[in-house]
């Protein structure tokens, strides 16, 4: 299933990765770039002409929640079934080799896969606009004047219809088009609800299938949802205590050295560094922590440990001049080795931007061999 190679510093893997048209040996840092980017392109987004966001990739829709994501209802076909089924083999494999993969799906989809009850609470998750539709029907059942409450509801025009992710209809029953009476309440919350909760279950039953093919299918249900939702992706943002308590410093530095109480205290650090040093005005936010991390580490969020099996590795700048003259040059990551080259800069403003810098502008791993004419030529037409 896996296996580790001398080279690779303890990272489990079950392929390995070569970029096109990038000079980067694979021990551990592109095997982990893979998960992350895949993650990124299944969740990236544009604005559609009718001014919704859509994903650029259609496996997903983003949900009415921020940050969150549901499966694309609309796909059925085998060939649908079949990328999800992909899908779920690589949810397997990262949690088996310890990779982020992170997906900010609904807790709906999490506890299909794990087989957990569902509750309305999970479509408050996924469409908080049908969560507060079905609270103020269940508001009118407590109106103790009907008339007046089923004129509010003809005015409504409420009708058995679900509106699914991506705005596409469903008839909840065979209806005659008439508006929604007040006696019919209960039993269209209870489809209601049930037909949002798993409009997309065929397409969760592939993950499912193919997450175990990879973890074996009586281990599943030992999770809960949200267990299995960090196991596979992580856990959300990132602990910079834990971090630091896994750093390890090259020969020649020490944690007391003045650009490395900068580096953690002052660039890094966000509520350490208010309280221990009022006049910072600039540190790292959630999003500039994980691209960070993704900097050195490819990959956007810790594992779910305090003791990370590889340690953070803080070394002395390489290249000529990097003593004399370390303004003039940016840190260098090893995401292979977790790892990062840190020069003596002369001031806190400095390491920030080349910092800042570094983690936005470094997209390509490409300094470990240089590449060949023929390797140069790009992609073809």
């Amino acid at each position: 299933m896996g296996y580790t190679h001398p080279m690779d510093d303890g990272q489990e893997r079950t392929f390995k990765v070569k970029f096109e048209g990038e000079g980067v040996d694979d021990y551990g840092g592109p095997y982990r770039e893979i998960f992350a980017q895949i993650s990124n392109e299944l969740q990236k987004t544009s604005q559609a002409p009718n001014n919704l966001l859509r994903c650029v990739l259609p496996l997903l829709l983003p949900a009415n929640e921020p940050f969150k994501f549901v499966i694309n209802p609309g796909l059925t076909s085998q060939s649908s079934n079949s990328t999800f089924e992909f899908l779920g083999k690589l949810m397997g494999v990262a949690l088996r080799c310890k990779v982020a993969l992170p997906l900010a799906l609904p807790s709906s989809t999490w506890k299909i896969i794990v087989s957990q009850e569902l509750v309305i609470n999970d479509l408050l998750h996924m469409d908080n606009g049908a969560f507060a539709m079905i609270s103020q029907l269940e508001q009118m059942l407590l109106c103790a004047d009907n008339n007046a409450c089923q004129s509010l509801m003809d005015m409504s025009g409420i009708k058995w219809t679900a509106r699914l992710s991506g705005n596409s209809n469903l008839d909840l029953i065979e209806t005659t088009g008439n508006t929604l009476a007040i006696g019919e309440i209960p039993a269209f919350v209870s489809a209601l609800y049930k037909c949002r909760l798993r409009e997309s279950e065929t397409a969760t039953w592939a993950i499912r299938k193919g997450l175990t093919s990879i973890i074996p299918k009586f281990a599943i249900p030992i999770f809960s949802w949200n267990e299995i939702e960090t196991k596979v992706g992580g856990v959300p943002g990132v602990d910079i205590n834990i971090l630091q308590s896994n750093t390890e410093y090259d020969d020649g530095i020490s944690p007391c050295d003045r650009h490395i109480q900068t580096f953690w205290y002052e660039c890094i650090k966000l509520k350490l560094a208010l309280m221990i040093h009022r006049e910072i005005l600039h540190s790292f936010d959630d999003t500039e922590k994980s691209a960070f991390l993704r900097f050195v580490w490819a990959r956007a969020r810790l594992p779910n440990s305090s003791n990370l099996s590889q340690k953070f590795k803080i070394q002395a700048a390489v290249g000529l001049g990097s003593g004399k003259s370390p303004d003039c040059f940016l840190p260098k990551a090893h995401t292979c080795f977790f790892s990062i080259n840190l020069p003596k800069y002369s001031s806190k403003e400095i390491m920030l931007a080349r910092l800042k810098y570094a983690m936005w502008n470094c997209t390509e791993m490409d300094a470990d061999f240089k590449l060949s004419d023929s390797e140069l030529t790009g992609w073809p037409e």
